[in-house]
């Protein structure tokens, strides 16, 4: 039996994220898909729901996969819409709407559509729950369709479908690195995790570093550009040029250097909690200096680190990425993340 499902996944790895739900579903014939707009697409798989969710839970490529309710081929009006929601949700099952307008024209907004029908399916007896749902309802409105799908919020875990309405609501990031690092650590679950002492290498001009800062952590960020330090967490910053200048204290120690440029680093060995990577050169390079800086993580500290991917076609070859890293680090996860562009980002445990 073939079921439909909304697959998001960025639309530069769409070849990439077919190939892996073939793999992790074990599908050997071809995956019908059809573009939406903003790396929503509509597929036809042979996998019941179940499986489908379990199996891509940890893919690399996209961000799962949501079962399809009704497809209709047609715009729908807003008690269309809230009809056909009523065949998803149940009374008594708290539940969340999120509609998602790809480029139809809609005389109000998708914010204001989720709040009319909401509030029309609670003078029914449902119950809408924007904090707590058991279950999300998506509406999708296209140009000439309207798809609705739906699952239980435990089976749906994290995904996101509406990125451009739901990111940075409370414009607390400085800019699109720190939003990339506070997403990975979303997605990675280590938002917990205890982090006194970080190292961030290509710093510049600040994003990951100050989300460090912001948990509390003392960072030595290195980079041979400049930070926004007007826009840090912080004004407990020095700046240094050599690294005979090193010297412990400071949230943020910024040292304006360019890593081959230190024969020898002057950090304690097995004292950081994170090692993060953020630099322009490829995978294979990051690669060499995350193992250059190795013996100044702790066991089991974390490594986040970005892979820089020159070509598409660069995104098969991340076998090199685990074989150069396995002598010092755990490859635990590559992720696409929504704000990487073209790269992918690793999370890794030091052994």
């Amino acid at each position: 039996m073939k079921y439909n499902y909304i697959l998001l996944a960025d639309s530069r790895f769409i070849s990439y994220a077919i190939s892996e739900l073939r793999e992790r579903l074990s599908i050997k014939d071809r995956v019908k898909t059809m573009a939406l707009g903003r790396g929503i697409y509509l597929a036809e798989i042979a996998v019941e729901p179940k499986v489908a969710f379990e199996a891509l839970k940890l893919s690399t490529f996209s961000d799962g996969v949501i079962p399809i309710v009704d497809i209709v081929e047609r715009p729908q009006s807003v008690d269309e819409l809230k009809e056909r929601v009523s065949r998803c949700a149940a009374k008594g099952e708290p539940f969340r709407i999120e509609l998602i307008s790809l480029g139809a024209k809609r005389g109000v907004s998708a914010k204001d559509t989720e709040v009319k029908i909401g509030k029309e399916m609670e003078s029914l007896g449902f119950t809408v729950s924007l904090k707590s749902p058991q279950r999300i309802v998506y509406i999708i409105i296209g140009e000439g369709i309207s798809v609705i799908a739906s699952a239980k919020s435990t089976e749906l875990a994290d995904l996101v479908v509406d990125h451009f309405r739901l990111e940075n609501p409370n414009h607390d990031t400085v800019n699109r690195a720190e939003v990339k690092i506070k997403e990975a650590f979303a997605a990675f679950k280590i938002n917990d995790a205890k982090i006194e002492n970080c190292i961030d290498v290509g710093a510049s001009p600040g994003g990951w570093t100050n989300f460090m800062v912001k948990r509390g952590a003392k960072v030595v960020a290195i980079d041979r550009g400049v930070l926004e330090y007007d826009k840090l967490s912080t004004k407990d910053v020095k700046v240094i040029e050599k690294v005979e200048d090193y010297v412990e204290g400071s949230a943020v120690l910024h040292m304006r250097l360019n890593l081959d440029e230190a024969t020898v680093f002057p950090f304690k060995k097995e004292s950081y909690d994170l090692l993060a990577i953020d630099t322009n050169t490829d995978y294979i390079e990051s690669s060499k200096i995350a193992n250059a800086l190795a013996a100044y993580v702790k066991h089991g500290g974390f490594l986040i680190m970005t892979l820089k991917l020159p070509k598409i076609s660069d995104a098969g070859r991340l076998y090199m990425v685990n074989e150069a890293l396995k002598s010092e680090y755990g490859v635990e996860r590559i992720k696409k993340l929504h704000h990487n562009r073209m790269e992918l980002t690793l999370f890794a445990r030091r052994l």
